[in-house]
Formats: C-alpha cells, sequence, structure tokens
C-alpha cells in the first residue's frame, strides 16, 4: 500500500501517511496542529471549525424547577462572610494596639515617676560627691597634670570627674524639668536619647525667669566637657612621654589624693597623717622625681596651713579686740 505525501497546511512541514487514513485527523508533529490527512494528489485542509450552539431566548429562560433548586442550594451552602472576618480582625488587632500603646504608657510614667522619687534621693549625694571631685580636680589633679611623668594619670582622673559632674548635671536637670513643667515634659525630654531633660531645663528655667538657675546649668555643662576634653588631651599627651618603671607612680598619685583630701572637712581627718607619711616616703625615694614630688607636698602643706593658721588668728583677735 502506497504513503501519500503531503505538506501541513499551517507550517508547510513535509509528511506522509498510509493510503488507508486518507481523511483521517491527525496532530502535525511539527507545529501540533490539527489536520486531515488527503487523498492520493489531494490539498491538505485544516478540521472544521467547532460551531458552538447560539443560546436562544428559551435557553436563556430558566424554567421554574431550576430556580427553585438553585434557591435552595443558596440557602443550604451559604457562602463565607470574608469581609466581615477580615474587619472583625483589623478591629481586633487595632484594640490590641491600643491597649499596648496605653500599657507602654503607664509603665514610662510609672518608671519616670520612680526615676524621679530616686533622683530626689542620690541628688543630695551627687552634690557631696562634685564638690569633693572639684576639689581633687584643683588640689591634685591639675599638680599632676603639671609633671609628664603623672601627666597620664592627672587625664585619667579628669576623665572619671567629667562623668561625675555629668551625672549630677543629669539629675539636677530631670529633677528642675519634673518641678517646672511636670512629668510630660521629662518623658519627652528622655525620648530624646535620654540627655534631652537638659535642654528642656535650660528652656524651663529661661521661660520662668530663674536665669541664676540657667547660669549653674551653663556652668556645670561646661564644667562637663571642659574636664572631658581636657582629660582625654592629657591622655594623648602622656603617651608621648616614655613611662619610667623605676618611679613609684601609684605612691606620687596616692600622695596628690591624700593632699587635696586634707583640705576637705570630710575626710581630712583620716587624711593628714597618711599624707605626712606618703610625703616622707617620696623625699627619701632614690628617683629625683619623686624626691621632687616629696617636697612639693610638704611644702605645699605646711604653707598653706600656716596661712589658714594666720588668717584665723587674725580674724579671733578682731572679734576679741571689738
Amino acid at each position: 500500500m502506497a504513503d501519500i505525501k503531503f505538506n501541513c497546511p499551517h507550517c508547510d512541514q513535509s509528511l506522509e501517511a498510509p493510503s488507508d487514513l486518507t481523511g483521517v485527523t491527525i496532530d502535525c508533529p511539527a507545529c501540533e496542529q490539527q489536520l486531515i490527512i488527503p487523498s492520493a494528489g489531494g490539498l491538505v485542509s485544516p478540521p472544521p471549525p467547532r460551531t458552538v450552539p447560539q443560546p436562544t431566548p428559551e435557553t436563556m429562560q430558566p424554567n421554574g424547577l431550576t430556580v427553585v433548586m438553585d434557591t435552595l442550594q443558596e440557602i443550604e451552602t451559604p457562602a463565607p462572610r470574608q469581609g466581615t472576618l477580615r474587619a472583625l480582625k483589623a478591629i481586633g488587632m487595632y484594640a490590641i494596639g491600643v491597649i499596648g500603646a496605653v500599657g507602654l504608657l503607664v509603665v514610662a510614667v510609672m518608671l519616670v515617676r520612680g526615676g524621679v522619687w530616686l533622683s530626689d534621693k542620690i541628688y543630695p549625694w551627687l552634690i557631696l560627691v562634685s564638690v569633693l571631685a572639684m576639689g581633687v580636680s584643683v588640689l591634685a589633679l591639675l599638680p599632676l597634670a603639671a609633671f609628664k611623668e603623672t601627666r597620664g594619670h592627672s587625664g585619667v582622673g579628669f576623665f572619671i570627674v567629667s562623668y561625675v559632674f555629668g551625672a549630677t548635671l543629669w539629675v539636677w536637670s530631670l529633677l528642675l524639668t519634673y518641678v517646672l513643667w511636670g512629668i510630660g515634659a521629662v518623658v519627652v525630654g528622655l525620648f530624646i536619647m535620654g540627655v534631652g531633660v537638659l535642654p528642656i531645663a535650660l528652656l524651663a528655667t529661661g521661660f520662668k525667669g530663674m536665669w541664676s538657675m540657667f547660669g549653674q546649668l551653663i556652668l556645670m555643662t561646661i564644667a562637663t566637657f571642659a574636664t572631658r576634653v581636657f582629660g582625654v588631651w592629657l591622655i594623648h599627651k602622656a603617651e608621648q612621654y616614655e613611662y619610667d618603671p623605676s618611679l613609684p607612680h601609684k605612691l606620687i598619685v596616692t600622695s596628690w589624693l591624700l593632699f587635696a583630701g586634707s583640705f576637705m572637712s570630710y575626710v581630712a581627718y583620716v587624711t593628714i597623717i597618711p599624707l605626712i607619711v606618703c610625703a616622707i616616703i617620696l623625699c627619701c625615694s632614690k628617683a629625683r622625681q619623686a624626691r621632687r614630688h616629696g617636697k612639693i607636698l610638704l611644702s605645699a602643706f605646711v604653707l598653706i596651713y600656716a596661712v589658714c593658721f594666720l588668717i584665723g588668728f587674725f580674724l579671733i583677735g578682731s572679734r576679741f579686740t571689738e
């Protein structure tokens, strides 16, 4: 039986098929379009298009039984109400958010009130520590900064003193903000990286006309940053100096701290005798720099106490003469 050779009417692909398949509809292996195998010598034609029956008014009009069945099906299987569920979910999330925000606000207010109460308790102690730190800075750290061998220790001391001043300034600003403008201003100041209470305290004292308090805040701010910058500068300078391990650095620094404490009423009674002992030990040291520190300490101690004694003597004498 001979084969029929023909071309695809869609892609012009050469095809072969047995003659007994004439009139059969097949798919082209190249373009996968349908075609009818022609007879020998005939033309290839695509399959006839499928006819879709057009709806008529009779077919479009549902009968009564169909309407009833559709209605019963809708009643038995109601469609889910997605919109209502989404609305309820959104309301729930909104309520949770509101409750969480209120809870955080209550916790923040409680923390602020607790912080104000704690600040009020520790503020007098911070004032005392700041006064001691000021005395140590003037009587001990500044003299230590004048000598190359102790400049680094002085820088570390000034750096620590700056944090003492900063803590006192922060607590003071917190209390002023709370007293002058209330807890709301404190919360706002704490949200500004925690340090916002200082500018708010400055604004509050300025608006209230408390210029003396305003000036004290400015001076405390300058003291805080000045001691910190000066301490960092001293530490940088000390790195350029070659460290001498033969010097009794700890004894020198301790002697100067005792010297500063000997002029403070809170600790003078327990620092005078240790100061004299440390100064004598320094004077007997083999290192020349150590002996220099010992002589300066003893001379300064005797001179300052002699001046204070003479001033007190003349004041008391003037009262008796009156």
